[in-house]
């Protein structure tokens, strides 16, 4: 690794005290101090301890997508600054859940630590798309320490298996998982022509305490509460993102973006 390689890693890692114990011999050849952090945090944190923001980050990037099913799109493993972890888990090639715990500082330090010296994370590098594929799928990895971000995805220099045990390591940091059903979260409704090869389900809005889809649709997202957003919640995570919904003879695609939870949400408005 280069010195201006480990003066990055130094910078994101000086705040957590075992790291900067584990790097100091390492580091001590660098004459040259990189950039001061950018956050200010207190001397023995290694993150900014705020639920929304985003400390380590492991997804799959599917730019294929179409832009709804993009927006209710749920991370692989997240972990937030108020230690919390949200992952999916598939249940099937079709069928999945999300769950999410609070775990603690420690095991959050001991993690990025972890990942930022024993897997040299500050040495990968990202990639360039496929210009024969622009559509193909690829994995990526974001950490940020000490507010200073690093970026790595598998177009990059990392090995074959670093996506997957990143992530089981992501994973396993909890040992009490809950499932996550929101009441809560932002959605958007559009008209959609009928396909013959997508799935039909109808909606009946005095099933879901008088939530109708038709006044929604083309308005962007809009907050909601209640049983239809878990509803909603639910057929994301069984049915597959060509899903239509017919209310009226009209059929109609969604998004859910819940905050703390699905990628790119916008925050909760504010209580009255």
């Amino acid at each position: 690794m280069s010195d201006w390689q480990w003066r990055h890693m130094r910078d994101r890692v000086l705040f957590s005290r075992a790291a900067a114990l584990a790097l100091g011999l390492a580091l001590a050849a660098c004459v040259t101090a990189g950039p001061p952090p950018t956050a200010t945090l207190a001397p023995d944190r290694l993150w900014t301890p705020d639920p929304d923001v985003v400390i380590f980050r492991a997804e799959v990037i599917r730019p294929g997508l179409p832009a709804l099913a993009r927006q209710s799109a749920v991370p692989e493993c997240t972990i937030y600054g108020d230690t919390r972890v949200v992952w999916v888990n598939a249940l099937d090639a079709l069928r999945s859940e999300v769950l999410f715990d609070t775990v603690g500082d420690a095991v959050v330090e001991d993690f990025i630590t972890g990942l930022a010296i024993g897997e040299d994370f500050y040495g990968l590098t990202t990639g360039e798309a496929n210009p024969e594929a622009p559509d193909e799928a690829y994995q990526q990895v974001l950490i940020d320490v000490g507010g200073r971000p690093h970026m790595a995805d598998s177009r990059g220099n990392w090995d074959p298996d670093f996506f997957a045990r990143v992530l089981a390591q992501c994973i396993s940091l909890s040992s009490t998982p809950i499932l996550f059903e929101p009441r809560d979260a932002w959605r958007t409704v559009q008209p959609a022509e009928m396909q013959p090869d997508a799935p039909l389900l109808a909606w009946q809005p005095a099933e879901h305490d008088g939530f109708s889809l038709a006044p929604l649709a083309d308005g962007g997202p809009r907050w909601a509460s209640g049983e239809a957003i878990t509803a909603l919640w639910t057929l994301l995570r069984t049915m597959p993102y060509t899903l239509l919904l017919s209310e009226d003879s009209r059929a109609y695609q969604f998004a859910l973006q819940a905050p703390g939870v699905t990628r790119d949400a916008p925050e909760a408005p504010a209580s009255p």
